[in-house]
Parts: structure tokens; sequence; C-alpha cells
């Protein structure tokens, strides 16, 4: 829901450099 949607956007903003890291990030969190 929201909680995943917003955890996506700080991932994203916290691997900025490699886009594909955020798919991979929300998994291991």
């Amino acid at each position: 829901g929201l909680d995943n949607y917003l955890s996506v956007k700080q991932v994203t903003q916290y691997i900025s450099d490699e886009p594909w890291g955020w798919y991979q990030s929300p998994s291991k969190l």
C-alpha cells in the first residue's frame, strides 16, 4: 500500500545511481 510506495521512493533516492536497485532493496528490508 502507501507504505510500500513511500519505501520505494526512499530507496530510489538512496540508490539514485542504480535505478534497478530499488527493486532489490525493498525485498531485503
